[in-house]
């Protein structure tokens, strides 16, 4: 039988490949771009990025949207990613020292719970930033309140996208896993994540309509 590139590329098997080859390449690109740890922030938002383009049929080119949207929120997600880690770090820290002191210094039991509690704004406002960041501009203050005021309507979006960080992260030291576990978990973002994002555009849209009649 005399098969055609055309007649190849039609088939099932070719689309599967095809599919698989995104996967592997958009997870690469996350994987290498991870690397520096300052610039994970923005690799995991041009991923959501060319996931939610592939998903949605809007492009052909994951790996040149991946760059594209990398070089566009590169700025913004330096700074973001820096808040989220010196955060962070000062965090464990406080709890540190909350639970053994420092040398003689001990601080009272009523503390921990305190310096459990600090730790909240990191736990609200991180699960929606990067995916924020990859679908709308604007700058920092906002991507973060916005981020915030999204994750305080949708509880349960916030616990189940912890879930997909944690799993995920968990995942990635398997090695055959990891050349496609960050494409899977950004899947599983956007299929959490969009449906809020679509809610506050009508909503928003219906707004504007509303105020110019």
């Amino acid at each position: 039988m005399n098969w055609s590139y055309e007649s190849l590329s039609e088939t099932r098997f070719f689309d599967l490949g095809e599919k698989l080859w995104d996967i592997i390449v958009l997870s690469a690109l996350w994987i290498i771009f991870s690397l520096p740890i300052i610039t994970c922030g923005a690799a995991s938002s041009a991923l959501y990025y060319a996931v939610y383009k592939r998903i949605t049929k809007q492009s052909g080119k994951p790996a040149s949207d991946f760059m594209h949207a990398l070089k566009t929120n590169i700025k913004q997600g330096l700074p973001i990613h820096i808040i989220f880690t010196v955060y962070t770090l000062i965090m464990i820290f406080n709890i540190y020292f909350a639970v053994n002191g420092w040398g003689d210094l001990k601080l009272p039991d009523f503390y921990l719970p305190f310096a459990l509690l600090l730790l909240l704004p990191l736990i609200v406002v991180y699960p929606f930033t990067y995916p924020y960041l990859a679908r709308f501009s604007t700058d920092t203050k906002h991507i973060l309140l916005h981020s915030a005021a999204f994750a305080s309507l949708n509880p349960g979006k916030v616990i189940l996208l912890w879930f997909i960080t944690i799993i995920s992260l968990g995942l990635m030291v398997i090695l055959p896993l990891a050349i496609v576990t960050p494409y899977f978990a950004a899947r599983l973002r956007l299929m959490v994540v969009e449906p809020v994002f679509e809610k506050a555009i009508e909503t928003e849209k219906r707004r504007t309509e509303a105020s110019d009649e």
